[in-house]
């Protein structure tokens, strides 16, 4: 219990200033389906390349997204609040789950969102091209907002060969993976980039829009705690009882993140899709929204938490995957371990019969790091030995759960 005592004391929110809220999240994958609209409209002589074209880019894969995809912003919160200080990376963010520190990394954020990673080059050397899309479609203006963006993909007239896919392209990494505010506007350099798609291919989107991302995850709480009790003091603690804040960036990939280091969040609260896909963000699809009281279930058991996600060898050879180690203090290396979360209140008691739940637990953890080290290292029979792990841990929690009802 010691551990979990110190990592207390590292919280950013204590324990006891713990809040209920309602996030407004600005990445609005609901609109996906804008893009797919802005496709079809592409008229058809210049439609047999457009449509490949995107499918093919480095934001194409994110089409094959479930539309039924909801956001679960009870467990963004969650996670946030259980946010600790900590002294590594000041691009990372580590939570306390149980007795333990897990980590969020670029790592972690490449490996679900499938976004390339590299040194950010100067976008101020970018060149104007006579007659592109900011030209013909926004008469060169330097601020074009999003919202208008958004008119001019829906009304789908497209002028020339790859149009469609230029503003999918901006309107996707603006309005969806950065999750700016709409009234902001459209970088002009980004315009300028996405004349030359090979280019805009290579950028380090990753990087970008993490950078964004983890700034937008470090401060969604900044004040809100205060604000919250002000308001309680002013309307009443009865009548306000739930604080709301913005988090912008790209907060889908908190959620993934949440289901992949937390096995029974996605056992309850979704399920994977049958065809293995990757990056991790295609793998979920969402069918439950989870209840107060059900989070608190969860999170109040021993669950199964991993600290890292650990690439295996097929993301391993994404291209995506090439420049993680790129780009300064964004990298690195630190490897997951799967490990028994103990609640934040309560400690393993020894069970009647002899032995401590410790020592078993320990064996059985053994022969899942074993199995959790093969899926690691081989990428051969991935799905038959990530069920085993699932099995084992499935089978492992309904065990203490038989015990805890006997005791």
């Amino acid at each position: 219990m010691q551990m979990s005592n110190q990592l207390k004391d590292f919280l950013k929110t204590l324990v006891g200033e713990w809040y209920d809220a309602k996030i407004t999240r600005h990445d609005h994958f609901n609109d996906l389906q804008d893009i797919d609209d802005a496709l079809n409209r592409v008229p058809e002589d210049l439609a047999i390349k457009d449509r490949p074209r995107y499918t093919e880019s480095c934001f194409g894969h994110f089409l094959l997204m479930r539309r039924e995809m909801q956001f679960l912003a009870g467990i963004v919160h969650w996670l946030l609040m259980r946010e600790l200080h900590h002294d590594g990376p000041e691009d990372e963010m580590r939570f306390m789950l149980g007795h333990h520190s897990v980590r969020f990394s670029k790592v972690e954020f490449c490996l679900i969102t499938g976004l390339k990673f590299g040194v950010i080059p100067d976008t101020t050397t970018y060149q104007t091209v006579q007659n592109g899309i900011h030209e013909r479609y926004f008469e060169g203006r330097e601020e074009v907002e999003y919202e208008h963006l958004k008119v001019v993909l829906l009304r789908g007239i497209f002028d020339q060969q790859y149009d469609a896919v230029k503003l999918c392209l901006l309107y996707m990494l603006n309005w969806i993976l950065m999750g700016v505010d709409k009234r902001e506007t459209v970088p002009v350099w980004q315009f300028k980039l996405v004349e030359d798609l090979e280019a805009f291919d290579a950028f380090p989107w990753g990087a970008h829009v993490y950078r964004q991302s983890i700034y937008g995850f470090k401060h969604a709480l900044d004040g809100r705690r205060e604000r919250f009790e002000r308001r309680q003091q002013a309307k009443g603690a009865d009548i306000h009882t739930k604080e709301t804040y913005n988090i912008h960036g790209l907060a889908h990939a908190l959620l993934i993140y949440a289901f992949e280091v937390i096995p029974e969040l996605g056992t309850k609260f979704g399920t994977r899709r049958e065809v293995d896909l990757s990056p991790r963000i295609l793998k979920w699809k969402l069918i439950n929204r989870p209840w107060r009281d059900k989070l608190a279930k969860i999170f109040k058991a021993r669950m199964f938490v991993t600290t890292a996600l650990v690439p295996m060898e097929a993301a391993r050879a994404e291209r995506y995957y090439e420049g993680i180690d790129e780009g300064g203090s964004l990298y690195t290396g630190e490897q997951g371990r799967v490990h028994v979360a103990v609640p934040d209140t309560e400690g393993f008691e020894p069970e009647a019969g002899g032995g401590t739940p410790e020592r078993k637990l320990d064996e059985v953890m053994d022969v899942i790091r074993g199995l959790h080290e093969d899926l690691r290292r081989s990428n051969e029979d991935q799905d038959q030995k990530h069920n085993e792990l699932v099995d084992m841990i499935r089978a492992l929690q309904g065990s203490m759960s038989q015990s805890q009802s006997q005791t």
